[in-house]
């Protein structure tokens, strides 16, 4: 019946039966005509825009007139006009010709930054980040780190007023020119020396307090000045071990004692070396020990704590410098691409999940470090990253994809798509997606480049696989001819691997047995009779380049013989024969105790070992290796 009755309108409509208008006047709300503005008049079938005020159909100012229309149908009618606000849709019954006015309202007033666009905007945001992390760094960092500093010089100069016999001495001048020598690069000080007892030094730091900072102090702190100042600092409170007076050795064991829990708390080699020579000197009564050894000690073991806070501190300052150049280079690349290409609102999507994702943690943090301000580093740079890959991780799935994922549209803002901020969000947020999303693109081979594979075309089920192929490890290793092998990675199963070969140096391939394919790990067994030597391991991934691992097959060590016999003479040349004890095989010498036993002319080739025969006892020899159980052997030396 429907198209019955259309064909029926046509007909008429045709001929100029059923035909009627829709005019009016676009006014305001004072009843004044507005020209200008586009009168559009539609229903399912047809559309027409009218402009106002022009043409032939309403040469008066805000008169529109449409052309015919077939009727009695129902259409829909609305206005633009571009500082008014959208007319409103109004439904009218079409039966005869229908004359009604419009009425427009001005748009409201804008504010005044409505006016700039979005890389001014973008620039302007920019800006007011990279000022609030410099004015941040300076007051948060920077000051903390100075003012600690200041009280070290101040609590050194009191120190050292007090330790030394006489303030007078060209000793205690020495060092408090030491001191003022620190303080040098932060303010501009005479070159008469020290005034009485540390006057000068106390007045300089009180001037350094007052003064304020410049804009290089800003920008390019720290510059060095403070590592250079502390370790002014420190080498004076070591020297100022000399200006305790004799027969203060109780005084150097207290400090010794305390040094030695500084280096337990290291627990480096070294620092655990010092560590026993301390126990080892304050061990010896007090009333035997030599008060210049133990000075000596306490000297060697400052000047090495010293320098490993320093070493700590120069490599925080470092980093310090580190992230705000790549702030600023953040905020240039973030200006440059939303000049160049738009999309600003992805940046500030992705830069909300940056921010979001170190709120989070830092929320849920449950320490809270001392790092010299290094922690900051990643709440300046969150936000920064997260710009940077919400933006950036969006072009990427349109590499990933089969294209048309970004429309010019979209990138200059003028979309209402919530797809793309959602994602550019989630790229911001977690950078493991991020990084996934990258691994996956960088999987695909170049488009005609050598050893590309065809990829199937995208069907209607087709979806995006982000976690790719990826191996984490291969055990054991060394393996032994005959032994079993476990590759644990992601994405292993038949449906992205077809099959894994292992192939020797001249090329040629292993039949391998037991093979067994899982999401995560894949097992097979080696030949009994396989070649000791290097392999090459291939996994052959479906649709992305292979991966290829290096396997060494070892024989397990096999000893055929000892010579001297027993008992051997202590001292002699003890020579052990057989297979497999070349590189990957660990020797070790075990006295009755089970004690391991040095042995500092260990000569090892693949079928002989060599070593001097330690001093008379009885011992046990262990090869180990990654191949199977320890091969063990008794000696008896005389």
């Amino acid at each position: 019946m429907r198209i019955i009755r259309a064909v029926f309108l046509a007909v008429f409509f045709s001929f100029g039966i059923f035909a009627c208008t829709i005019s009016g006047t676009v006014e305001d709300a004072s009843g004044r005509p507005l020209a200008g503005g586009v009168v559009s008049i539609y229903n399912e079938t047809t559309l027409h825009q009218i402009a106002v005020g022009v043409g032939a159909n309403a040469p008066e100012i805000g008169k529109f007139k449409s052309p015919q229309l077939p009727c009695p149908a129902k259409y829909t009618v609305t206005a633009d006009r571009p500082d008014s606000v959208h007319y409103a849709k109004k439904s009218v019954q079409l039966s005869s010709d229908t004359t009604f006015d419009v009425v427009l309202y001005p748009l409201p007033a804008r504010p005044w930054y409505w006016k700039f666009r979005e890389p001014e905007i973008a620039f302007l945001l920019t800006l007011i980040f990279f000022i609030s992390l410099i004015l941040f760094r300076w007051n948060n960092i920077a000051l903390l780190d100075q003012n600690q500093l200041w009280a070290e010089v101040a609590a050194t100069t009191t120190r050292l007023l007090i330790d030394a016999p006489d303030p007078k001495s060209p000793r205690v001048v020495i060092l408090e020119a030491e001191l003022l020598a620190a303080l040098k690069p932060f303010v501009k000080i005479s070159s008469r020396g020290a005034d009485k007892d540390g006057a000068q030094t106390i007045d300089l730091l009180k001037s350094i307090l007052n003064q304020k900072p410049t804009a290089v102090d800003l920008l390019f702190w720290t510059r060095g000045q403070e590592i250079a100042a502390w370790t002014r600092v420190r080498e004076v409170q070591r020297l100022m071990i000399y200006l305790l007076p004799d027969k203060s050795s109780e005084r150097v064991r207290a400090r010794l004692q305390v040094a030695e829990q500084t280096l337990k708390a290291d627990a480096s080699p070294t620092a655990m070396a010092l560590c026993r020579l301390v126990q080892e000197a304050l061990a010896i009564d007090p009333l035997d020990a030599n008060e210049d050894r133990l000075r000596e000690l306490l000297l060697e073991v400052t000047s090495y704590i010293n320098n490993t806070r320093e070493e700590t501190f120069s490599a925080v300052t470092i980093w310090q410098s580190k992230a705000a150049w790549l702030a600023i280079t953040a905020c240039v690349f973030i200006v440059a691409t939303v000049t160049a290409r738009g999309g600003g609102f992805l940046f500030l999507a992705g830069g909300v999940g940056g921010y979001m994702s170190r709120l989070a943690r830092a929320l849920q943090a449950s320490d809270t470090p001392t790092d010299y301000g290094a922690s900051w580093n990643t709440l300046f740079l969150s936000p920064l990253l997260g710009s940077l890959a919400g933006f950036f991780g969006v072009l990427l799935l349109e590499g990933l994809g089969s294209g048309g994922v970004l429309s010019e549209k979209v990138l200059t803002g003028a979309g209402s798509e919530l797809a793309l901020p959602a994602m550019a969000f989630l790229f911001g947020f977690s950078e493991r997606f991020f990084n996934s999303v990258v691994n996956a693109l960088d999987k695909q081979p170049a488009e005609g480049g050598a050893g590309a594979k065809p990829v199937p075309p995208a069907g209607p089920a087709a979806t995006l696989n982000v976690v790719a192929t990826g191996v984490r490890d291969v055990q054991p290793m060394p393996v032994a001819p005959g032994g079993q092998i476990t590759v644990t990675g992601r994405g292993l199963n038949s449906d992205r691997v077809a099959g894994v070969q292992l192939a020797a140096q001249d090329k040629s391939l292993v039949t391998l047995t037991q093979v067994v394919q899982e999401t995560e790990q894949i097992r097979f067994t080696l030949p009994a009779a396989l070649a000791e030597g290097s392999y090459t391991l291939t996994l052959m991934v479906k649709d992305a380049p292979f991966i290829a691992k290096t396997v060494r097959v070892q024989l397990p060590p096999v000893i055929t013989g000892i010579t001297p016999a027993d008992p051997k003479p202590a001292g002699s040349i003890v020579t052990i024969t057989g297979t497999g004890l070349g590189d990957g095989v660990t020797v070790q010498l075990l006295d009755s105790t089970s004690t391991p036993v040095k042995l500092p002319d260990l000569r090892q080739a693949a079928t002989q070992i060599q070593f001097t025969a330690p001093a008379a006892g009885t011992y046990k020899l262990v090869l180990r290796s990654g191949t199977g159980q320890p091969v063990e052997a008794p000696l008896v030396f005389v």
